[in-house]
């Protein structure tokens, strides 16, 4: 593979190539040289270097091994020698360099560069840095190149150290242009974004931690959340982040943080593990939080209002995809409150199957803004399977472009009342059938004795128009 590879060089760059190779076979160490002949052509030539090889200086073999070219000049800069390890990397034979100024091989700005770095090793007795691309046309390298002014054998010398380093710059290049979008994922975003390791110490935050909690971002990142931490939320957290680590799926959880003015916050967390570190996105909730307070405060103030009856509520949250029902509201229908769970698939299997697209529907309306209120009649499965009457009362809380937040209502156990409301019916049905029969007059009046109703015989055996008696006070039609 070698001798082709050289060969192909030789032939197409029209320089001359060698390589040197150690033969198992032979026990020594061997040069083969690769000359052009012409275009299609190439003499090879093969020499026994071994006692060269064994006569060389411990520094010649160790810079025949490294990747990097290093440069001998005089005082003049006129190139004395070169000891290279990767002869690709200056594209001239020795013969063509030796004894010419770096101005005469070089682009102008390289040479200048050049020039300048290697006089300020002499003038400052120190190495010198300097990075630069390659020299040579069409060749995207990147060498650094180290200058030092040293003194052999009485002879003052430049030498000049390059070494290939454009893997490293690339590396290099791509790691900023990573933590520049990083950068500005974090200064965009309006979560509290941080990066945590094993331990619970920040490792890098964004700008809204500062905003939030008052701690300006060097007092925050090296320290330990947990310094930062409501102390009964400490437990809770590392368990989740544990159950992260061993990639369990937590979607979310929350916890409180001390502000620097010694006001606790809710945030809620959503994390992920990755590379040894705790990706997360914290979200500032205390607002939502003290406004569930609030309601829930006043949901107990009602429940306690409306205790002794047969009324529940309930709260359904479309930005949470949550539900609430009260505990009265469960056990209206036969639950305690830990045995039915707050879920809206619950609340629709619990209602009368014929009754089930009529409840939805007025959900839906409500949801799209058809409605605002309701105030319907509905039945519902209590615990031991027997159906209940409800009367569910709701309306929609929106936001200002009038998208639904929530839905809160109440439900009112009318059982009794529809009931009674039957029983009255079919007594009615009765009363009417047995007038049909015999000489039986029936009628209604309300509580002013206003008849609101009367039946044919009251027309036949009085003589009254019916229409006339209607609304009318019932003591006229009696003697004095």
């Amino acid at each position: 593979t070698r001798f082709i590879e050289n060969a192909i060089v030789a032939v197409t760059t029209q320089i001359t190539q060698q390589v040197f190779y150690y033969s198992d076979r032979f026990a020594g160490h061997f040069q083969m040289v690769f000359i052009p002949y012409d275009a299609r052509s190439f003499i090879v030539s093969f020499n026994d270097v071994t006692v060269q090889f064994l006569k060389a200086t411990e520094k010649e073999v160790l810079l025949s091994a490294i990747n990097n070219i290093i440069v001998e000049y005089d005082e003049d800069l006129v190139i004395l020698n070169i000891y290279d390890g990767d002869s690709s990397m200056f594209y001239l034979p020795k013969s063509k360099v030796i004894g010419k100024k770096i101005t005469d091989l070089f682009p102008s700005e390289f040479a200048g560069a050049s020039i300048n770095s290697l006089l300020k090793a002499k003038a400052t007795n120190k190495v010198q840095q300097l990075v630069l691309p390659s020299p040579i046309p069409f060749d995207d390298r990147i060498f650094l190149y180290q200058h030092q002014y040293v003194s052999v054998n009485n002879h003052h010398r430049f030498l000049t150290t390059g070494m290939d380093i454009t893997k490293e710059v690339r590396i290099n290049e791509q790691l900023k242009a990573q933590s520049e979008q990083l950068e500005k994922f974090f200064s965009v975003n309006v979560d509290m974004l941080a990066i945590i390791d094993r331990f619970g110490k920040f490792l890098r935050v964004n700008k809204v931690w500062e905003s939030i909690l008052e701690y300006p971002i060097s007092d925050l990142v090296d320290a330990s959340m947990y310094d930062f931490m409501h102390p009964d939320d400490v437990a809770f957290t590392q368990k989740q982040i544990q159950r992260l680590d061993q990639h369990e799926i937590v979607h979310e959880f929350i916890n409180r943080f001390k502000t620097k003015s010694g006001a606790y916050r809710y945030f809620e967390w959503r994390a992920s593990f990755g590379d040894d570190y705790l990706y997360g996105a914290a979200r500032d909730i205390t607002d939502q939080k003290n406004l569930q307070k609030k309601l829930q405060y006043q949901v107990d103030l009602f429940e306690i209002a409306i205790e002794g009856s047969d009324t529940g509520v309930w709260e359904y949250n479309l930005e949470r995809n949550s539900i609430y029902f009260s505990k009265r509201w469960k056990l209206m229908l036969g639950y305690e409150d830990d045995e039915l769970e707050n879920n809206f698939n619950n609340f629709v299997n619990l209602v009368y199957q014929a009754d089930r697209d009529f409840v939805l529907s007025q959900r839906d309306l409500l949801e799209s803004g058809d409605l605002n209120k309701y105030d319907i009649e509905f039945s519902m499965y209590h615990k031991d399977g027997s159906p209940i009457w409800v009367r569910s009362k709701a309306h929609g809380v929106y936001d200002e472009q009038g998208k639904l937040l929530r839905m809160v209502g109440s439900h009112e156990n009318i059982t009794k009342a529809k009931e009674d409301n039957l029983a009255l019916v079919q007594t009615f049905n009765r009363m009417q059938e047995l007038s049909k029969q015999g000489r039986i007059i029936m009628w209604d009046i309300d509580a002013l004795g206003t008849i609101q109703y009367v039946n044919a015989m009251f027309e036949t055996v009085l003589g009254y128009d019916l229409k006339s008696v209607l609304h009318t006070k019932m003591y006229v039609y009696f003697i004095d």
